[in-house]
């Protein structure tokens, strides 16, 4: 049913891809929360997608979860950065649900909990909600960078409230 050695690998993977990624940006600006609201934008079109084209038939079960595990390793690092910066508490809380949420699968393997057939598809329509993520995340780093003067915080404020 699922290959939890895959899971865990693009797990670890996807940590080190956004641990990477944020320390990149925040060489640019110099700023931890604007650095991992940046790095935000590229989880939520990548579970986005991803979940997109498991809703259309375009790839397995299989593959979503095994991918997924890339999305798992975000949520962890971005659990640690929330816990770092010291703000945000709801967001630990939101990360720790994605990570046992995307725990399911081996939960279910060793007969922790029992399967449930639509969770799958259930889960991915629920990721399919990070796709307002992107706007926002644009929105709030213009925000903290004193950029509310300019036309693309205005659009990315429309565009929030249209993806919501």
């Amino acid at each position: 049913m699922f290959s939890s050695g895959l899971f865990n690998l693009n797990t670890i993977i996807g940590f080190n891809v956004f641990r990477y990624n944020v320390k990149y940006i925040d060489k640019y600006y110099n700023n931890l929360e604007v650095s991992q609201t940046l790095s935000n934008i590229s989880h939520a079109v990548y579970i986005s997608g991803l979940s997109i084209c498991y809703l259309r038939g375009w790839i397995s079960e299989q593959m979503w979860y095994s991918c997924s595990g890339f999305s798992c390793g975000y949520a962890l690092y971005d659990l640690y950065l929330t816990y770092k910066i010291n703000k945000y508490k709801d967001m630990l809380f939101h990360h720790s649900l994605m990570v046992l949420a995307y725990w399911y699968p081996i939960m279910c393997n060793y007969n922790i909990i029992t399967p449930i057939d639509y969770f799958p598809r259930f889960l991915s329509q629920v990721y399919l909600c990070e796709i307002s993520t992107i706007p926002l995340s644009i929105s709030f780093s213009l925000y903290k960078l004193n950029k509310t003067h300019t036309n693309l915080f205005k659009i990315n404020s429309v565009m929030t409230l249209l993806t919501y």
